[in-house]
């Protein structure tokens, strides 16, 4: 009975066994399954990294079958340039002191292409809780690498970008609180990030800007808008005023929600200012100005001072012919002046007037100037004009016209009648004076008394007949200079001898014993000049300074030969000029007020101006009243 007991146990035993045996197995076929279908690569080496087993998804990776595999060492089979052979010896070294390891790694398929793994290292028990194998996870993350790589390079880029670019980049809050910026701001502003991170983004906008803003947000927010573009002014750390763009976005949660915004502003200071200069020049210039496509001939801008100028609203006359609005007479005169210009043979100052057609159907007259410029990207050739309303210029050319057809024409008639009464009146003032003279003759036979009464008769009549030719003369002289008909022949001509001459002359004729003191400073030379104008003009001034100096010491007179001219004082120690009068002194028939006594014109001193002017000379005057007076006469050689 004990016999049959024991083996009874023992086949019990063997039975338990078999069914363990046959769970195990089982089990293993069921961890084998689960292990062949996984995801992942999975690898079972030996202690020597010689392969054992690799799963399906490890075939797909490498394209190594089991067959040509099993027994080879995997980091010969599997490694490459740059993988690194010390990772899985390290690793099992790990795992058979019961430690899981994991790391990156680059291996090689078979068709030399690289992958990159994330890989797991197991110890792999036996049924005794042995470490017997080991056991490799591997999962590809090649795209996960290669996406990683774009993120970088791409943020370096956009990194890049940031610090470089002139625009504004920036982020903020929900509430506007600025959490980044990027150089540009700190350029722009003058504000670095320690003072700028952490405030609300409105501290820096134009007080007249910030409801603006928050108007923008707030329809953001609320939903209206995707995004929001305003233009703004911020001011800068040095309280200037910056004009940007911003575009601004919502930044996003997971949930949709908006959580902050991040934006872009540009710098629009400089655009903003030219535009406001076009505003100012556009709306507030009085000229008409055109902007022309010469190759179409055809108008593409006309500034809105046309509306006042013509009537037009500028509208009407874009891609016009702007031959078009010119007056028929005035074509041939416009067309020329832009041929001047294509051919760059007008001079800058160059101009045209026209008369433009306004839209009541009259006329304006305009004063245009251009200028061609060559636009090489569009291959264009533009004309730019400017224009002058040139009605009243118009009118008062016209006026002054006529006027001076008139004055001409009244001119002519006093110029005939003085040479006609004149010459009436010299002929017989000559006969008169000729007449005294034969009846001075005749006187002898007549008793001394009343000889004597008739000789001072005739001889007033003499004197007399004598101011009138020379009245007459001056007239005929002075008509002649201002009408521009007078004889005028230059020569060389002794100036010295020419004074004295005349001088000698003067004092003879105020029955003055000795001439003028003549003073010569310099070398004397000889002058170009018609001699018989500069006698007439140095007959006057010395007989001025006698006449105006009776009863005093005789007048003095000084030549200087210079280098490049010659200068001529006649000094007089008379009466002089009250200083009032000066200024008029060579006005046509004036006479100072303390000269009413002395016999005289006011002709004289006008005419000696004509003739020192007509020699490219002047004549200037310096005098005191009661002391005296000095004409000095310069004159080029």
């Amino acid at each position: 009975m004990e016999e049959i007991d024991l083996l009874q146990l023992e086949l019990d035993e063997c039975k338990r066994q078999l069914a363990a045996t046959k769970s195990e197995l089982e089990r293993k076929y069921n961890f084998e399954q689960v292990l062949e279908n996984a995801n992942r690569a999975i690898a079972i080496i030996g202690f020597e990294r010689d392969i054992l087993w690799i799963n399906k998804r490890a075939e797909q990776m490498v394209g190594y079958p089991l067959e040509e595999v099993k027994g080879k060492i995997v980091t010969d089979l599997l490694a490459g340039s740059e993988t690194d052979r010390t990772n899985l010896i390290e690793a099992i070294k790990t795992a058979r002191t019961g430690e899981v390891t994991s790391y990156e790694n680059v291996i090689y398929s078979k068709d030399n292409r690289k992958i990159y793994v994330k890989t797991e290292v197991h110890p792999l028990y036996d049924l005794n809780k042995v470490i017997e194998n080991i056991c490799i996870y591997s999962t590809d993350i090649t795209k996960e690498k290669e996406y990683l790589k774009t993120i970088n390079e791409n943020e370096k880029v956009y990194q890049h970008l940031l610090s470089t670019t002139s625009d504004i980049v920036y982020t903020l809050t929900i509430d506007g609180i600025i959490t980044n910026v990027n150089k540009a701001w700190i350029k722009v502003t003058g504000y670095d990030k320690n003072e700028t991170i952490g405030r609300s983004s409105l501290s820096f906008f134009h007080p007249n800007d910030v409801e603006k803003v928050i108007e923008a947000r707030k329809n953001v927010l609320n939903g209206k808008m995707l995004s929001y573009s305003v233009e703004v002014r911020l001011i800068s750390k040095t309280n200037e005023t910056v004009w940007f763009n911003a575009i601004c976005t919502p930044l996003y949660s997971d949930d949709k929600k908006i959580i902050g915004f991040t934006g872009i502003s540009r710098d629009i200071t400089e655009q903003k200012r030219i535009q406001l200069y076009y505003q100012l020049l556009s709306k507030n210039i009085r000229d008409l100005v055109f902007l022309i496509e010469s190759n179409k001939s055809s108008i593409k801008y006309v500034s809105p001072s046309v509306v006042e100028i013509a009537g037009y609203d500028p509208e009407e006359l874009i891609e016009k012919d702007p031959f078009d609005f010119c007056h028929p007479d005035d074509l041939e005169i416009v067309r020329a002046y832009r041929k001047s210009q294509l051919n760059n043979t007008a001079k800058p100052t160059d101009t045209v007037t026209f008369r433009f057609p306004k839209k009541d159907g009259g006329y304006t007259w305009l004063e245009m100037t251009a200028k061609i410029i060559y636009d090489e990207s569009t291959d264009t050739l533009w004309a730019i004009t400017s224009a002058k309303v040139a009605d009243l210029r118009k009118m008062e050319e016209e006026k002054i016209f006529k006027e001076l057809e008139e004055e001409k024409r009244l001119n002519h008639i006093k110029s005939s009648f003085l040479q006609f009464v004149s010459h009436e009146f010299k002929t017989p003032l000559s006969i008169i004076k000729g007449l005294c003279e034969l009846m001075t003759l005749g006187i002898e036979d007549v008793e001394e008394t009343k000889s004597a009464l008739l000789l001072k008769d005739i001889s007033n009549i003499e004197n007399e007949t004598e101011e009138m030719i020379s009245l007459i003369e001056e007239v005929l002289l002075l008509e002649e200079s201002e009408s521009g008909r007078m004889h005028f022949a230059p020569k060389n001509v002794d100036i010295l001898a020419l004074i004295k001459k005349v001088s000698n002359r003067v004092s003879l004729k105020q029955h003055v014993s000795e001439i003028s003191n003549v003073t010569i400073i310099g070398t004397p030379k000889q002058i170009c000049a018609d001699g018989k104008l500069l006698e007439i003009t140095f007959l006057n001034l010395i007989s001025n300074a006698f006449k105006y100096s009776a009863g005093c010491p005789l007048p003095t007179i000084s030549i200087q030969f210079l280098d490049v001219e010659l200068v001529v004082s006649i000094k007089d120690f008379g009466i002089g000029i009250p200083q009032a009068s000066i200024d008029k002194l060579f006005s046509t028939f004036y006479r100072a007020e303390n000269v009413n006594q002395i016999d005289g014109t006011g002709l004289g001193l006008s005419i000696v101006k004509k003739l020192v002017e007509l020699h490219k000379g002047k004549i200037t005057c310096a005098s005191k009243e009661g002391k005296g007076t000095e004409m000095v006469v310069t004159l080029p050689y």
